[in-house]
């Protein structure tokens, strides 16, 4: 990631969870998200032709993936499988990350890709923790 993806980054951040985190209010999401959520954490950035696709970052003293946003005009073309594939090339083992429970789609995009349950917490904003490489 550069200083001059930031701006494309943010709004992916943003379109992404307006188009997917359908159970949440619109207005829980804003443009300043992303800055705020990648403190600290490797950014890498998909694209084809200089153009930014999505993004996973990592936040790497714990092997944990943080956020894998793909931009919902590129949903189902392995943009997310790569950029997954990608995160654990640079991430130690065992790597986690977690889910919410109410994320159908990426709880299964994960345990297609081999991801385990390691744990769930049920308290609100129920989530799992996801384990891959044990």
């Amino acid at each position: 990631m550069t200083e001059a993806d930031v701006p494309e980054l943010a709004r992916i951040y943003l379109t992404s969870r307006q188009a997917t985190f359908t159970w949440m209010a619109q207005a829980d999401f804003k443009r300043t998200d992303f800055q705020h959520d990648t403190i600290d954490e490797e950014v890498l950035v998909a694209t084809i032709d200089h153009c930014i696709l999505g993004f996973v970052s990592t936040y790497q003293p714990d092997n944990f993936i943080h956020l894998l946003f793909v931009d919902p005009q590129f949903f189902g073309r392995g943009i997310g499988t790569e950029l997954l594939t990608a995160a654990l090339a640079h991430t130690g083992r065992p790597a986690r990350l977690k889910c919410l429970s109410a994320n159908y789609h990426a709880r299964e995009f994960y345990r297609r890709n081999g991801w385990l349950t390691e744990s769930e917490n049920t308290t609100p904003p129920a989530y799992l923790n996801l384990v891959y490489g044990v």
